[in-house]
Protein backbone atom coordinates (compact mmCIF):
# COMPACT_ATOMS: atom_id res chain seq x y z
CA UNK A 1 0.00 0.00 0.00
CA UNK A 2 2.85 2.37 0.95
CA UNK A 3 4.70 1.50 -2.46
CA UNK A 4 1.60 2.39 -4.76
CA UNK A 5 0.55 5.45 -2.71
CA UNK A 6 4.20 7.12 -3.44
CA UNK A 7 4.02 5.52 -6.81
CA UNK A 8 1.02 7.39 -7.29
CA UNK A 9 2.52 10.56 -5.71
CA UNK A 10 5.72 10.87 -7.92
CA UNK A 11 4.04 10.39 -11.43
CA UNK A 12 1.23 13.03 -9.99
CA UNK A 13 4.57 15.09 -9.74
CA UNK A 14 6.19 14.01 -12.64
CA UNK A 15 3.19 14.69 -14.88
CA UNK A 16 1.92 18.47 -12.99
CA UNK A 17 6.11 19.31 -14.04
CA UNK A 18 5.92 18.46 -17.49
CA UNK A 19 2.01 20.10 -18.35
CA UNK A 20 3.48 23.42 -16.28
CA UNK A 21 6.69 23.63 -18.35
CA UNK A 22 5.17 23.03 -21.69
CA UNK A 23 2.89 25.51 -20.44
CA UNK A 24 4.81 28.19 -19.80
CA UNK A 25 7.44 27.85 -23.03
CA UNK A 26 4.86 27.89 -25.16
CA UNK A 27 3.11 31.32 -23.50
CA UNK A 28 6.98 32.90 -23.65
CA UNK A 29 7.68 31.46 -26.95
CA UNK A 30 4.48 33.74 -27.99
CA UNK A 31 5.59 36.79 -26.84
CA UNK A 32 9.18 36.65 -27.52
CA UNK A 33 9.70 34.80 -30.90
CA UNK A 34 12.89 34.87 -32.26
CA UNK A 35 13.95 36.82 -35.85
CA UNK A 36 13.93 33.64 -37.62
CA UNK A 37 10.20 32.70 -37.22
CA UNK A 38 11.79 29.91 -35.25
CA UNK A 39 9.48 28.83 -31.77
CA UNK A 40 11.12 27.34 -28.61
CA UNK A 41 11.08 23.64 -29.07
CA UNK A 42 9.02 21.64 -26.22
CA UNK A 43 11.20 20.03 -23.54
CA UNK A 44 10.44 16.30 -23.61
CA UNK A 45 11.82 13.86 -21.16
CA UNK A 46 15.00 12.15 -23.07
CA UNK A 47 13.64 9.10 -24.56
CA UNK A 48 14.28 6.73 -27.30
CA UNK A 49 12.04 8.24 -30.18
CA UNK A 50 13.59 10.85 -32.69
CA UNK A 51 13.27 14.45 -32.19
CA UNK A 52 11.18 16.03 -34.67
CA UNK A 53 11.62 19.72 -35.10
CA UNK A 54 10.20 21.03 -38.20
CA UNK A 55 11.38 24.29 -39.66
CA UNK A 56 8.93 27.22 -40.01
CA UNK A 57 11.31 29.95 -41.53
CA UNK A 58 9.28 31.58 -44.55
CA UNK A 59 11.82 33.09 -47.44
CA UNK A 60 10.39 35.94 -49.05
CA UNK A 61 11.36 36.81 -52.34
CA UNK A 62 10.82 39.96 -53.81
CA UNK A 63 8.45 40.19 -56.74
CA UNK A 64 9.76 40.79 -59.85
CA UNK A 65 8.54 41.79 -63.25
CA UNK A 66 10.01 38.61 -65.70
CA UNK A 67 9.03 38.62 -68.98
CA UNK A 68 7.80 35.82 -70.22
CA UNK A 69 8.43 33.26 -72.60
CA UNK A 70 8.48 34.55 -76.17
CA UNK A 71 6.51 32.96 -79.32
CA UNK A 72 9.29 30.46 -81.56
CA UNK A 73 8.59 30.87 -84.68
CA UNK A 74 7.60 27.17 -86.38
CA UNK A 75 10.20 25.55 -88.39
CA UNK A 76 9.20 25.93 -92.26
CA UNK A 77 6.84 28.82 -91.46
CA UNK A 78 7.46 32.04 -93.50
CA UNK A 79 8.44 35.16 -91.21
CA UNK A 80 5.59 37.87 -91.24
CA UNK A 81 6.54 41.10 -93.59
CA UNK A 82 6.44 44.14 -91.27
CA UNK A 83 8.04 46.46 -93.69
CA UNK A 84 6.30 49.68 -94.55
CA UNK A 85 4.52 50.15 -97.78
CA UNK A 86 5.57 52.10 -100.42
CA UNK A 87 3.45 55.47 -101.33
CA UNK A 88 1.97 54.69 -104.79
CA UNK A 89 3.56 57.85 -107.25
CA UNK A 90 1.32 60.87 -107.92
CA UNK A 91 -1.38 60.09 -110.39
CA UNK A 92 -3.88 62.27 -112.15
CA UNK A 93 -7.89 60.54 -113.27
CA UNK A 94 -9.79 62.45 -115.26
CA UNK A 95 -12.89 63.48 -114.04
CA UNK A 96 -14.69 64.50 -117.19
CA UNK A 97 -15.55 62.98 -120.56
CA UNK A 98 -13.06 65.31 -122.14
CA UNK A 99 -10.16 67.20 -121.04
CA UNK A 100 -7.69 68.61 -123.73
CA UNK A 101 -3.78 68.38 -123.19
CA UNK A 102 -1.40 70.98 -123.81
CA UNK A 103 2.04 71.79 -124.67
CA UNK A 104 2.36 74.52 -121.82
CA UNK A 105 0.76 75.27 -118.54
CA UNK A 106 -2.52 77.41 -120.01
CA UNK A 107 -4.88 77.46 -122.33
CA UNK A 108 -2.84 79.61 -124.53
CA UNK A 109 -0.73 77.09 -125.37
CA UNK A 110 -1.37 74.71 -128.14
CA UNK A 111 -3.40 71.44 -127.94
CA UNK A 112 -1.70 68.43 -128.42
CA UNK A 113 -4.46 65.68 -127.37
CA UNK A 114 -7.31 64.99 -125.09
CA UNK A 115 -7.45 62.33 -122.73
CA UNK A 116 -11.03 61.11 -121.44
CA UNK A 117 -12.88 60.41 -118.25
CA UNK A 118 -11.43 57.30 -115.92
CA UNK A 119 -7.78 57.10 -117.45
CA UNK A 120 -4.75 57.48 -115.40
CA UNK A 121 -1.22 59.05 -116.17
CA UNK A 122 1.67 59.53 -113.87
CA UNK A 123 2.23 63.28 -112.88
CA UNK A 124 5.73 64.74 -113.38
CA UNK A 125 5.24 68.01 -112.12
CA UNK A 126 3.38 70.95 -111.28
CA UNK A 127 3.58 74.52 -112.33
CA UNK A 128 4.04 76.62 -109.64
CA UNK A 129 0.66 78.04 -108.69
CA UNK A 130 -0.53 74.93 -108.44
CA UNK A 131 -3.95 74.75 -111.04
CA UNK A 132 -1.83 73.04 -113.96
CA UNK A 133 0.06 69.52 -113.88
CA UNK A 134 2.33 67.72 -115.94
CA UNK A 135 2.28 64.55 -116.56
CA UNK A 136 3.74 61.44 -118.69
CA UNK A 137 1.02 61.59 -122.18
CA UNK A 138 2.13 58.89 -123.98
CA UNK A 139 6.08 59.21 -123.18
CA UNK A 140 5.68 63.30 -123.70
CA UNK A 141 5.13 65.75 -121.63
CA UNK A 142 1.57 67.06 -121.64
CA UNK A 143 -0.15 69.99 -118.71
CA UNK A 144 -3.42 69.48 -117.64
CA UNK A 145 -6.07 72.05 -115.94
CA UNK A 146 -6.13 70.46 -111.90
CA UNK A 147 -9.61 71.28 -111.54
CA UNK A 148 -10.90 68.57 -114.23
CA UNK A 149 -8.87 65.70 -112.71
CA UNK A 150 -8.79 63.53 -109.40
CA UNK A 151 -5.96 63.27 -107.44
CA UNK A 152 -3.93 59.89 -106.18
CA UNK A 153 -1.40 58.94 -104.66
CA UNK A 154 1.81 61.23 -102.57
CA UNK A 155 0.79 64.01 -104.17
CA UNK A 156 2.40 66.12 -101.25
CA UNK A 157 5.89 64.98 -103.40
CA UNK A 158 4.82 66.51 -106.45
CA UNK A 159 7.75 68.68 -107.60
CA UNK A 160 7.17 71.95 -108.92
CA UNK A 161 8.49 73.14 -112.73
CA UNK A 162 10.16 76.50 -113.39
CA UNK A 163 10.90 75.43 -116.83
CA UNK A 164 8.21 75.82 -118.85
CA UNK A 165 7.98 75.95 -122.46
CA UNK A 166 8.09 79.50 -123.77
CA UNK A 167 4.99 81.63 -124.38
CA UNK A 168 3.66 81.35 -127.81
CA UNK A 169 3.14 84.56 -129.53
CA UNK A 170 0.21 85.89 -131.85
CA UNK A 171 0.90 87.47 -135.65
CA UNK A 172 -1.90 90.26 -135.40
CA UNK A 173 -3.71 89.65 -139.20
CA UNK A 174 -3.16 93.34 -140.97
CA UNK A 175 -6.30 95.31 -141.15
CA UNK A 176 -8.17 95.43 -143.44
CA UNK A 177 -7.53 98.70 -145.68
CA UNK A 178 -10.26 100.96 -147.55
CA UNK A 179 -9.84 100.81 -151.38
CA UNK A 180 -11.14 104.03 -152.51
CA UNK A 181 -14.22 103.81 -154.50
CA UNK A 182 -13.48 105.00 -158.19
CA UNK A 183 -14.73 108.24 -159.67
CA UNK A 184 -17.00 108.10 -162.54
CA UNK A 185 -16.47 110.99 -164.94
CA UNK A 186 -19.61 111.34 -166.80
CA UNK A 187 -19.08 111.98 -170.81
CA UNK A 188 -21.31 114.11 -172.72
CA UNK A 189 -22.68 112.58 -175.78
CA UNK A 190 -22.58 114.84 -178.90
CA UNK A 191 -24.98 116.82 -179.72
CA UNK A 192 -26.60 118.49 -182.70
CA UNK A 193 -25.74 122.23 -183.89
CA UNK A 194 -27.69 124.19 -181.92
CA UNK A 195 -28.75 122.09 -179.18
CA UNK A 196 -27.78 123.53 -175.61
CA UNK A 197 -25.75 120.42 -173.68
CA UNK A 198 -27.35 118.84 -170.84
CA UNK A 199 -25.06 120.12 -167.18
CA UNK A 200 -23.66 116.88 -165.77
CA UNK A 201 -24.89 114.60 -162.99
CA UNK A 202 -23.06 114.83 -159.76
CA UNK A 203 -22.85 111.29 -157.79
CA UNK A 204 -24.40 111.58 -154.46
CA UNK A 205 -21.89 111.52 -151.11
CA UNK A 206 -21.12 108.52 -149.43
CA UNK A 207 -20.90 108.59 -145.82
CA UNK A 208 -17.44 107.89 -144.44
CA UNK A 209 -17.70 105.05 -141.33
CA UNK A 210 -16.25 106.45 -138.40
CA UNK A 211 -14.31 103.44 -135.99
CA UNK A 212 -15.98 103.08 -132.83
CA UNK A 213 -13.96 104.21 -129.60
CA UNK A 214 -12.78 101.36 -127.73
CA UNK A 215 -13.64 101.36 -124.27
CA UNK A 216 -11.80 99.65 -121.45
CA UNK A 217 -11.61 96.24 -120.94
CA UNK A 218 -14.25 94.93 -119.03
CA UNK A 219 -14.94 90.45 -117.29
CA UNK A 220 -18.58 90.36 -116.85
CA UNK A 221 -19.09 87.27 -113.91
CA UNK A 222 -21.42 84.86 -115.40
CA UNK A 223 -21.66 82.57 -112.49
CA UNK A 224 -22.62 82.33 -108.90
CA UNK A 225 -20.35 82.74 -106.06
CA UNK A 226 -17.38 83.39 -108.31
CA UNK A 227 -14.08 83.54 -105.92
CA UNK A 228 -11.32 86.13 -106.48
CA UNK A 229 -8.26 84.72 -105.84
CA UNK A 230 -4.98 86.65 -104.54
CA UNK A 231 -2.76 85.70 -107.39
CA UNK A 232 -3.24 83.30 -110.55
CA UNK A 233 -3.88 80.19 -108.78
CA UNK A 234 -6.06 77.71 -107.20
CA UNK A 235 -3.36 78.14 -104.51
CA UNK A 236 -4.19 81.30 -103.75
CA UNK A 237 -6.70 82.37 -100.87
CA UNK A 238 -9.71 84.22 -101.61
CA UNK A 239 -10.07 87.52 -101.26
CA UNK A 240 -13.86 87.76 -102.34
CA UNK A 241 -16.84 86.60 -103.55
CA UNK A 242 -18.50 88.21 -107.11
CA UNK A 243 -22.09 86.74 -108.38
CA UNK A 244 -23.14 86.95 -111.82
CA UNK A 245 -23.88 89.67 -114.10
CA UNK A 246 -20.74 91.92 -112.37
CA UNK A 247 -18.35 93.92 -113.96
CA UNK A 248 -15.02 95.15 -113.32
CA UNK A 249 -12.06 96.48 -115.19
CA UNK A 250 -9.69 94.01 -116.61
CA UNK A 251 -6.22 95.08 -115.78
CA UNK A 252 -3.29 92.19 -116.90
CA UNK A 253 -3.56 88.90 -117.88
CA UNK A 254 -1.42 86.22 -116.25
CA UNK A 255 1.89 84.69 -118.40
CA UNK A 256 -0.73 81.14 -118.90
CA UNK A 257 -3.09 83.07 -120.81
CA UNK A 258 -5.94 81.82 -118.30
CA UNK A 259 -6.47 83.99 -115.34
CA UNK A 260 -7.24 87.74 -115.29
CA UNK A 261 -6.49 90.47 -113.07
CA UNK A 262 -9.64 92.81 -112.26
CA UNK A 263 -9.95 95.34 -110.21
CA UNK A 264 -11.89 94.10 -107.25
CA UNK A 265 -12.75 96.63 -104.74
CA UNK A 266 -9.76 99.10 -105.49
CA UNK A 267 -6.90 96.00 -105.02
CA UNK A 268 -5.92 93.86 -107.51
CA UNK A 269 -7.70 89.77 -107.70
CA UNK A 270 -7.45 87.21 -110.08
CA UNK A 271 -10.44 84.98 -111.66
CA UNK A 272 -10.42 82.17 -114.05
CA UNK A 273 -11.13 82.83 -117.52
CA UNK A 274 -13.80 79.93 -117.63
CA UNK A 275 -16.10 81.91 -115.45
CA UNK A 276 -16.13 85.80 -116.93
CA UNK A 277 -17.04 86.70 -120.71
CA UNK A 278 -14.27 89.32 -121.35
CA UNK A 279 -15.46 92.73 -123.14
CA UNK A 280 -12.04 93.46 -124.72
CA UNK A 281 -9.46 92.08 -126.88
CA UNK A 282 -7.26 89.91 -125.53
CA UNK A 283 -4.96 90.31 -127.18
CA UNK A 284 -4.10 94.35 -125.99
CA UNK A 285 -4.45 93.29 -122.22
CA UNK A 286 -1.07 93.60 -120.63
CA UNK A 287 0.56 90.59 -119.87
CA UNK A 288 1.24 90.64 -115.66
CA UNK A 289 4.55 89.66 -114.82
CA UNK A 290 5.26 90.29 -111.15
CA UNK A 291 2.36 87.96 -109.04
CA UNK A 292 2.29 87.53 -105.41
CA UNK A 293 4.53 84.66 -104.21
CA UNK A 294 3.01 81.53 -104.21
CA UNK A 295 2.04 80.83 -100.06
CA UNK A 296 3.60 77.89 -98.34
CA UNK A 297 2.25 75.61 -96.12
CA UNK A 298 3.45 74.73 -93.03
CA UNK A 299 2.40 71.26 -91.82
CA UNK A 300 1.00 71.02 -88.43
CA UNK A 301 3.51 69.36 -85.72
CA UNK A 302 1.80 65.50 -85.04
CA UNK A 303 0.51 65.34 -81.99
CA UNK A 304 2.88 63.09 -79.89
CA UNK A 305 0.83 60.05 -78.85
CA UNK A 306 1.21 59.61 -74.76
CA UNK A 307 3.01 56.33 -73.86
CA UNK A 308 0.75 54.20 -71.63
CA UNK A 309 1.95 54.36 -67.76
CA UNK A 310 2.92 51.28 -66.57
CA UNK A 311 1.42 50.03 -63.72
CA UNK A 312 2.94 49.32 -60.55
CA UNK A 313 2.35 45.54 -58.83
CA UNK A 314 2.64 45.22 -55.35
CA UNK A 315 4.18 42.01 -53.91
CA UNK A 316 1.41 40.28 -51.94
CA UNK A 317 2.02 40.67 -48.10
CA UNK A 318 3.49 37.46 -46.79
CA UNK A 319 1.87 34.59 -45.38
CA UNK A 320 2.47 34.42 -41.90
CA UNK A 321 3.82 31.06 -41.06
CA UNK A 322 1.77 28.60 -39.33
CA UNK A 323 1.68 28.13 -35.96
CA UNK A 324 2.78 24.49 -34.33
CA UNK A 325 0.11 21.87 -33.52
CA UNK A 326 -0.17 21.06 -30.45
CA UNK A 327 -2.80 21.79 -27.40
CA UNK A 328 -3.03 25.65 -26.28
CA UNK A 329 -0.59 26.96 -23.38
CA UNK A 330 -3.82 27.18 -21.53
CA UNK A 331 -4.96 23.59 -21.26
CA UNK A 332 -1.22 22.51 -20.39
CA UNK A 333 -0.73 25.04 -17.52
CA UNK A 334 -4.36 23.85 -16.53
CA UNK A 335 -3.16 20.25 -16.91
CA UNK A 336 -0.36 20.46 -14.96
CA UNK A 337 -2.04 22.14 -12.15
CA UNK A 338 -4.52 19.70 -11.69
CA UNK A 339 -2.05 16.94 -11.70
CA UNK A 340 0.21 19.01 -9.01
CA UNK A 341 -3.46 19.09 -6.77
CA UNK A 342 -4.10 14.70 -7.19
CA UNK A 343 -0.39 14.53 -6.07
CA UNK A 344 -1.16 16.70 -2.92
CA UNK A 345 -4.38 15.06 -2.02
CA UNK A 346 -2.65 11.42 -2.18
CA UNK A 347 0.12 12.41 -0.14
CA UNK A 348 -2.43 14.37 2.46
CA UNK A 349 -4.72 11.46 2.21
CA UNK A 350 -1.62 8.95 2.68
CA UNK A 351 -0.72 11.34 6.12
CA UNK A 352 -3.77 11.33 8.01
CA UNK A 353 -4.36 7.68 7.37
CA UNK A 354 -0.85 6.94 9.06
CA UNK A 355 -1.76 9.45 12.22
CA UNK A 356 -5.25 7.43 12.36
Amino acid sequence: MRRTTFTLIALSIIIGQLFLTTGLQAFSGAGNSTPSGKTNALLLPPTARPSLTPSLTPSLTPATNTPGPQPTQPPGSNPTNTATPTPLPPTAVIAQKIVNVRSGPGIIYNVIGVTRQGERYLITGQYPPGDWLRIDYHGKAGWIFRALVTLEGAIDEIPPITDIPPTPTFTPSPAPTNTPTPTVTPTLAPTKTGDTPAPPTQPPPTDTPVPPTPGPPMAIIIGQNVPIRQGPGLIYDEIGLANQGERYLITGLSVTGDWFQIDYKGQPGWVFLVQIEPVADIEQIPIVHEIPPTPTFTPAPATPTPAPEAMATQAPPPTPPASPGGPPAGLLLIGGLLALAIAAGILFYFIRNKST
